[in-house]
């Protein structure tokens, strides 16, 4: 077969590792596993669990190796949702709004407050990623209306007033 020559420079390391100047350390012990349940319960009585790897199947509704899940306190939008625009046109808010969510999640574990060790249909549950309620993320960005009687009622207000989201212009 033909050969050529690859200049060097194209395929260099981004710094020089001398010989022995690189030292093995123990691996980390690693995280919660899928599902466990920390001993402590949340500050409401529910057990906490930590879920991996998030797949939003719209903006409000989860699924965790196909176990759904949707999150407390909000109206999720759904992918086929249609919003309107200025001169009377559709934009496709639903699906803009999933996507939203998606990148926001980006495979990352939520911690939930799960009702019950199994859930045979949807569960209902808050969840946080990091320090941030997902569902107050949803509301606050647009991408969820509050639920009747909701702690999330004031975030809609004000995206609603701020044309945040399904309350704003096609933004494409």
């Amino acid at each position: 077969s033909p050969r050529r020559d690859i200049d060097p420079g194209l395929f260099s390391q981004p710094f020089a590792v001398e010989p022995g100047g690189l030292t093995r350390i123990a691996p980390r012990e690693p995280e919660a596993g899928r599902d466990e349940r920390p001993d402590e319960p949340h500050a409401e009585g529910s057990p906490r669990a930590l879920l991996h790897r998030p797949l939003a199947v719209d903006a409000g509704n989860l699924t965790f190796d196909g176990r759904p899940l949707r999150l407390s306190g909000i109206e999720p939008t759904g992918a086929d949702q249609l919003c309107p625009s200025s001169g009377g046109a559709q934009w496709p808010c639903g699906m803009m709004a999933r996507t939203a969510f998606r990148n926001f999640l980006r495979g990352r574990s939520l911690e939930c407050d799960i009702p019950q060790d199994e859930w045979p249909e949807t569960a209902t549950a808050t969840c946080t990623l990091g320090e941030s309620d997902v569902a107050a993320w949803l509301v606050s960005n647009g991408w969820a209306d509050a639920a009747e009687s909701s702690p999330y009622a004031e975030l809609a207000e004000e995206a609603a007033e701020a044309g945040r989201g399904i309350h704003g212009t096609d933004p494409r």
